[in-house]
């Protein structure tokens, strides 16, 4: 039982490193556009069913009575969805989203001056087409009726298909309910050790759960090691960066005990300013990308 829990219970500790390499920290920087967040509310990927539906999400902006004109929307294929702003508070925005047309595509949110922008939020529209005549609804154009009346054989091919099996969608349900059962132990702990941003989610596509976590002024911390190399500063990043190699290592034990070795494990920690940045990266338990390093 110490075992399973042991994700867990270092995820704190992680935590703690991360928060003792990023302090004393800067004020967070302002950019002239005068926003310094943009965050998703749930940045989990969006699907939508049919083109033409629309889904409603929440951008949380920092700081507080911003002006909406200096927040830019993109979608980054706008033949899968369109994106616009459909209301605001003083600290939030509610971000329409519109499918197009069948694929996917992802949502940015940026300050007008591109110093800030948010996690990139995944749109996947499943089925459907969208029309290509001038009415304007979905229904496909009218075709004209053929001008013969020889009659039509409609007897289909001979053809034997092979027989319909449930293994891979069992294994599919398998996998979900793995990841799941990985993510409702993490998450609360996760959300609590890193409250400035995370995020958790299964990639079913790629088979990956994937974890995403970023701490207030961890960027300029990066930035002032990387400039004036202190011995100090550079032990506890690396101290960091072995940290969250544990956490992989043991989340993955986990997933191994519960049938999952054929899942995938992403841990990013996001740049705080850009989330399009990132800082470290550990796939399946090695380090992919170490901003450190470069």
């Amino acid at each position: 039982m110490l075992l399973c829990l042991l994700p867990l219970l270092i995820i704190g500790i992680v935590g703690l490193a991360v928060l003792a390499f990023s302090t004393p920290k800067a004020t967070p920087i302002l950019s002239p556009s005068g926003i310094s967040l943009l965050r998703w509310e749930d940045a989990s990927p969006v699907q939508i069913t049919t083109p033409g539906q629309s889904v409603t999400t929440v951008l949380q902006v920092g700081p507080e009575f911003f002006e909406p004109g200096n927040i830019l929307l993109e979608s980054g294929d706008t033949t899968v969805a369109t994106v616009e702003i459909a209301s605001h508070t003083s600290d939030e925005l509610e971000v329409k989203i519109v499918a197009a047309g069948q694929g996917s595509t992802r949502v940015i949110a940026s300050s007008s001056d591109g110093l800030v922008k948010s996690v990139p939020l995944d749109v996947i529209v499943t089925t459907g087409a969208v029309s290509n005549g001038t009415g304007g609804g979905n229904q496909p154009p009218q075709k004209d009726k053929p001008a013969t009346t020889t009659p039509v054989t409609t007897t289909p091919p001979t053809t034997t298909k092979p027989p319909v099996t449930t293994t891979t969608a069992g294994r599919m349900s398998e996998k979900n309910a793995i990841a799941e059962s990985i993510l409702s132990q993490m998450r609360p702990i996760v959300e609590q050790s890193f409250q400035y941003y995370s995020n958790l989610y299964f990639d079913a596509s790629n088979d990956t759960i994937v974890i995403e976590v970023a701490y207030e002024g961890i960027s300029d911390a990066i930035k002032v090691t990387k400039a004036i190399r202190q011995p100090e500063l550079l032990q506890a990043w690396h101290t960091t960066c072995d940290k969250f190699l544990y956490l992989s290592s043991t989340t993955r034990d986990a997933m191994n005990r519960k049938g999952g070795n054929d899942l995938n494990l992403d841990i990013t920690i996001l740049d705080d300013i850009n989330f399009e940045d990132i800082l470290l990266k550990i796939y399946n338990g090695s380090i992919t990308y170490d901003a450190m390093a470069e």
